[in-house]
């Protein structure tokens, strides 16, 4: 076995729990049991470091998930992959001004919420690309059209932003995405929230190692970590700017109190990734999942995406809806990762079982089929825009139902969690079309500028 990375922020916490010390400082629970994690949930005391500027533990933590990763630095982040994004963002913003260039971002429509709140937060403006066979989470990226679209933009945009994988598992060309943008000077940006485990099979799928130079990752998603914990990654040629500000760019959008229990699991985790063992196990789940595809084809269910420890189901290609499926799952205590009309989506790990892995087989296999269902309501034209994100968010607004929205400009969109992906964005025009697409998805009330 290879030589193990250290773990400072765990053996802290255990050996200050282990002292008894009299807590005279936040929080408030003083290290007493009533969750059972209290001993270990601290506070920045003498020793522990800081996470905004770190010159101890966390240094050493952070160095070691950098080494993991291959990355140029990696940061921890105790706010998600949101505060990720939040930062890319924030530092996207100050770099193009450093630049005196338009704080434009070329992103792929089916963007997280959180995207739409940083550009809320920063004033980042923004330009969608689209692909013809896209869905509300789905936007297969063709990387000759987005440079076309790219370059038919009136300004050069200061980096693409793109999610990969998807919530439904499908995985962008980022390699060839990169390569296009590096040819034009700009950064990409890859939401990867679903896919922090995809540095650790046999062959890396992480971006990193196809040329992002930002990278944001859910640790907790798919790694042993706690929810919450999650990693900012910068790549080879990510520009210094970026590298050197981070620290301040991840402050100015994450709690001043960040938790010791998520970043000792963070810590924690990167034994757990260094061991060869890990990544057999991830080859291993990720073949479950092949064969659960192949067992499923023959019985006519569609699976979605390539992304290698996810299933995503068409439910609607043996008669059903998503909602119906995930209700039978949940009927053999099987409870999936999301559900829409059309969608079932199911996560493995390395912590997935065979036993696991066989009551989901069992329960899908059994299903008995019917007629498919017709295909789902296609995605509406993108609407005219009227203002930006910001302007949006910031201006009074009223709500009313949507029979009473066309041709008002939208202020702001609650959208579910998961997926958190919306159709509408703040400071477009709400057209029939997508009022139509909105009352099929359940909405019955917008927000909407005075």
């Amino acid at each position: 076995m290879t030589d193990m990375p250290s773990r400072p922020i765990w053996d802290f916490v255990h050996r200050y729990a282990d002292a008894e010390t009299t807590r005279m400082h936040m929080p408030g629970h003083k290290g007493h049991r009533y969750l059972g994690a209290e001993a270990w949930d601290i506070t920045e005391i003498e020793g522990a470091d800081s996470l905004y500027c770190p010159t101890g533990i966390i240094a050493e933590s952070e160095a070691n998930a950098t080494a993991l990763f291959g990355s140029r630095r990696t940061l921890y982040s105790c706010g998600g992959s949101s505060q990720s994004i939040f930062a890319a963002m924030w530092l996207l913003r100050a770099y193009a001004a450093r630049l005196q260039r338009p704080p434009l971002v070329l992103a792929a429509r089916n963007v997280h919420q959180s995207f739409v709140s940083a550009l809320a937060q920063t004033g980042c403006e923004v330009a969608w690309y689209r692909s013809p066979v896209a869905t509300a989470l789905a936007c297969p990226i063709d990387p000759a059209a987005l440079e076309d679209h790219l370059c038919s933009l009136p300004s050069l945009p200061i980096a693409v932003y793109i999610t990969s994988p998807d919530y439904l598992g499908n995985i962008q060309p980022v390699q060839a995405i990169a390569d296009m943008c590096h040819r034009h000077g700009v950064l990409l940006v890859v939401d990867n929230a679903h896919g922090a485990y995809l540095r650790f099979l046999p062959q890396s799928q992480h971006p990193l190692d196809g040329g992002a130079d930002v990278v944001c990752d859910s640790a907790h998603k798919t790694l042993c970590v706690l929810t919450g914990g999650a990693y900012l990654h910068f790549g080879a040629r990510c520009p210094d700017y970026l590298v050197d500000n981070a620290k301040d760019a991840m402050l100015t959008v994450g709690s001043t109190s960040p938790s010791y229990l998520v970043l000792a699991s963070l810590d924690n985790a990167n034994q757990l990734l260094a061991d060869p063992d890990f990544g057999r196990e991830l080859d291993q789940r990720a073949r479950w999942v092949g064969q659960l595809r192949a067992q499923l084809a023959s019985k006519r269910w569609r699976t979605l995406g390539a992304e290698p420890l996810k299933l995503s189901l068409y439910a609607p290609s043996v008669g059903y809806s998503g909602h119906e499926i995930a209700a039978l799952l949940r009927s053999h205590d099987v409870e999936p990762e999301y559900a829409d009309r059309d969608n079932v989506v199911l996560m493995f790990s390395a912590d997935t079982t065979l036993f696991d892995n066989a009551r989901v087989l069992r329960t899908l296999m059994a299903v008995s089929r019917r007629a498919p269902l017709a295909e789902a309501l296609p995605l509406p034209p993108l609407p005219p825009v009227a203002c930006g994100v910001r302007e949006a968010y910031l201006s009074p607004a009223e709500v009313l139902p949507l029979s009473s929205c066309e041709g008002r400009t939208l202020s702001y969109m609650r959208v579910h969690c998961p997926p958190a992906v919306p159709v509408a964005v703040a400071g477009e025009v709400l057209t029939a079309d997508v009022l139509r697409y909105l009352a099929a998805e359940g909405y019955t009330t917008l927000s909407v500028l005075r």
